[in-house]
C-alpha cells in the first residue's frame, strides 16, 4: 500500500482512520503502512466534519461557469485558502487549478 495513485478501499480508510483515534500518529503509519500522512488526516477530516458519507468517493462533477467564478472571486478577494474555500464550496481542493486555467487568473 502506499503508492501514488492506490486507491483505497473504505474498510482501508477507516482502518487508518481507527489508528488515529487510537493515538496513532499520521506520521507513524505512514512509516509502518506506507500511507502519506497528508493522505491519513484528510480521511480524518473527511469522517469528523461528513461522517462516513464523506469518506466515500463521489461521482465527478461539473462546475457552472458562475461557480467558478464566484469561488476564484472569492479567492482574489483575500482573506481565505483554497482549503477553506473547497470546504465552503463543498469542493475538492484540486479543482482550483482547473477554475484558474478556465478563468486565465494565474
Amino acid at each position: 500500500m502506499g503508492r501514488k495513485g492506490t486507491r483505497y478501499s473504505e474498510e482501508d480508510k477507516l482502518f487508518y482512520i481507527k489508528l488515529v483515534q487510537d493515538g496513532m500518529s499520521a506520521n507513524a503509519i505512514e512509516r509502518e503502512y506506507g500511507v502519506k500522512r497528508d493522505q491519513v488526516l484528510q480521511w480524518v477530516e473527511r469522517i469528523n466534519t461528513g461522517g462516513i458519507d464523506a469518506l466515500r468517493r463521489r461521482p465527478q462533477r461539473t462546475y457552472t461557469p458562475e461557480l467558478m467564478l464566484e469561488v476564484v472571486q472569492a479567492y482574489l478577494a483575500g482573506g481565505t485558502s483554497y482549503p477553506q474555500l473547497a470546504r465552503q464550496y463543498n469542493i475538492p481542493k484540486n479543482v482550483f487549478g482547473y477554475f484558474d486555467i478556465r478563468f486565465d487568473f494565474s
